[in-house]
């Protein structure tokens, strides 16, 4: 067995690397889709976890309850997740959301330095990850439904 690595790699990288053969594995919080398991193979599903929302602290979202509450909004979303895919799919192509307003960012610390600067509304992620950021960003995280159930 070759040594170990720890490489901080964002999703896009990950995929790009687990499918080049570049990476042996990856452990993160990868979302099984039908699209990656065509291309990649996954251990048994041993997480679940909620979707959240961040919005800046002081802005008029209190709470998303509905898929067109979003509509109105920029919002960001980490690249080749299924985040950006669901807004892609279920707001932009669908003419609920106006494609400027998707926001997608390799890095998702870029988009909460964004969402501080006024230049987004929101980001949407796994609510897990939201503790450290607001805690550090003091935005405010308003957990909806789960987004593909209306």
């Amino acid at each position: 067995m070759g040594p170990f690595s720890h490489d901080d790699l964002s999703p896009t990288q990950i995929l790009r690397a687990l499918q080049l053969g570049e990476i042996d594995a990856a452990i993160a919080a990868i979302s099984v889709t039908p699209q990656r398991q065509a291309v990649l193979d996954f251990s048994g599903v041993y997480f679940v976890g909620e979707d959240g929302i961040l919005a800046r602290e002081g802005s008029d979202i209190t709470a998303i309850v509905a898929i067109d509450d979003l509509s109105a909004l920029r919002i960001g979303a980490q690249r080749m997740t299924v985040y950006e895919d669901w807004l892609q799919t279920e707001l932009v192509d669908t003419d609920r959301l106006p494609a400027d307003n998707l926001l997608v960012y390799e890095d998702a610390g870029d988009a909460v330095a964004d969402l501080r600067e006024s230049r987004l509304d929101s980001r949407i992620e796994a609510a897990s990850t939201f503790f450290c950021r607001a805690c550090r960003g003091r935005s405010r995280r308003s957990t909806p439904r789960p987004m593909w159930a209306e």
